[in-house]
């Protein structure tokens, strides 16, 4: 494209409001504009591969991602992806962004907890099996609002026995 039009913020809010992945051909100065990217990526989530990388670092683009996208820590630099103040934040929104998450922070109770306290059994699906005996965990899974309606997986089957005679208090 025209290397006006590539600039041309209205242009382009255009181009990615009708295709996210005409983030391509914006100018760089657009690939680092929130608004932009926001619309780009609400069209077509994969156009976040197209953001400018100071994107990728922006906290509060990574959280409004997290909203509707549980990959939005895969794009999230380094630096916020293993920072754990950042990921619990992420989980408090969806819990089941716990499946993006970096494997040493996966093994971290508080981080396993945040994904269940907001998605619930789903959430727990997606922990390390070393929770799975973890009483307090499984409870808090089973008592999440998030699980209202769903049917059980086997897994979550399984599950229901760790708790025993508190499941029957549920």
């Amino acid at each position: 494209a025209d290397e006006s039009l590539r600039s041309d913020r209205e242009v382009v809010l255009a181009a990615v409001s009708q295709s996210g992945m005409a983030l391509q051909f914006a100018s760089s100065e657009l690939k680092n504009d929130r608004e932009v990217v926001l619309r780009a990526v609400s069209q077509n989530d994969r156009a976040l591969a197209y953001a400018d990388t100071r994107m990728k670092s922006d906290e509060e683009l990574i959280l409004v991602l997290a909203d509707d996208f549980t990959w939005s820590l895969l794009y999230a630099d380094a630096k916020l992806a293993s920072d754990k103040a950042f990921v619990l934040a992420v989980l408090q929104r969806n819990g089941l962004a716990l499946e993006h998450v970096r494997k040493e922070l996966r093994q971290d109770r508080d981080i396993v907890m945040a994904a269940v306290q907001t998605s619930g059994l789903r959430a727990l699906d997606l922990a390390p099996r070393e929770f799975e005996d973890d009483k307090d965990l499984v409870l808090e899974a089973w008592r999440c609002p998030a699980n209202r309606g769903r049917r059980l997986s086997d897994n979550q089957r399984r599950l229901r026995a760790t708790l025993g005679d508190d499941f029957k208090d549920l």
